[in-house]
């Protein structure tokens, strides 16, 4: 599967890129370094961050590239020719942490970056909210967090008012949201730079895309008790909160066919022969109202 796979980080502040397509129809067209990443999205308020190994990176680069407040976007997928849609950013963060060390005769390379990390740890809020709307909480918030980068994203809660004004006074933008969340049953969280808040049980599109082995499903499917795990091949554009269909009779066991909604994904790709692909925790659409069910069946004596 080396064939046509893509990794490029592109610096945003410098404007420079390393890495690419490490061959294109079975020909080698270039060899860039050899880079691997492993980013982590989950549908909560903890911030999504990534790792960057790079080996044999120049000092010159280095110098550009490894400054303070740099930006980097990491693109992924394939490039089979005339197909570009098989490849786009799978991330895109701040540099938190950038080290180099010496491993033998190489230059390890190892850069920490996170998703929206000055909004979720400096953003507070100064403003009344009247008679303490949970919508105008959140609005609060979501504005502290774009004066610190981050966007508006989808936002859907409950316009429940606690019954007084609340006054905040340079409070935690992110502890708000908190608070926020636990009261009306959401989740928040930050991915692509943009701020999404909603119901736990709900999802933030409505999109229509099926996995099958054809497209993209890798081997057999993972049941537990918080829902499924699966493996796919790097789908670029996959986030957490998304609708997904899956349909697969994978070792003669139709239980995966259906919809979820994506609780988490780990996207891991590589330049050379290391992981290129996706793995994705998957919850059931209509699980939790199963589970109510189920609870109040046997409250009623019934199972």
């Amino acid at each position: 599967m080396l064939y046509n796979r893509f990794l490029e980080l592109l610096f945003v502040k410098s404007g420079i890129k390393i890495g690419g397509c490490n061959t294109f129809n079975g020909y080698s067209i270039d060899k860039p370094l050899r880079i691997d990443i492993s980013c982590s999205m989950k549908s909560g308020s903890v911030p999504n961050d990534a790792e960057i190994t790079i080996l044999n990176l120049s000092s010159q680069t280095a110098k550009q590239v490894l400054v303070e407040n740099e930006e980097i976007e990491i693109w992924a997928g394939y490039a089979p020719e005339g197909r570009e849609h098989f490849k786009g950013v799978i991330f895109k963060g701040k540099i938190r942490q950038a080290i180099t060390n010496r491993e033998g005769v190489n230059r390890k390379t190892v850069i920490h970056i996170g998703d929206g990390d000055e909004a979720h740890t400096h953003a507070t809020v100064k403003k009344k909210v009247s008679k303490g709307s949970y919508k105008g909480q959140v609005d609060a918030a979501a504005d502290a967090m774009a004066e610190r980068g981050v966007k508006r994203g989808t936002i859907k809660v409950d316009d429940k008012q606690v019954g007084r004004t609340l006054t905040f006074n340079g409070e935690s933008a992110r502890e708000i949201l908190n608070d926020v969340a636990y009261s009306t049953d959401s989740v928040w969280m930050i991915t692509d730079g943009k701020l999404h808040f909603h119901k736990r049980d709900e999802y933030l599109d409505d999109s229509k895309y099926i996995l099958t082995p054809e497209n993209g499903l890798i081997g057999s499917p993972v049941f537990n008790d918080d829902g499924v795990d699966i493996k796919t091949l790097l789908i670029h554009d996959l986030r957490p909160s998304m609708k997904l269909g899956v349909k697969s009779n994978a070792a003669g066991n139709p239980r995966i066919n259906g919809k979820y909604k994506i609780e988490e994904i780990t996207f891991t790709a590589s330049t050379s022969n290391g992981q290129h692909g996706c793995a994705i925790k998957l919850k059931e659409i209509g699980s939790d109202d199963k589970v109510k069910r189920k609870k109040q069946r046997k409250i009623g004596g019934v199972t």
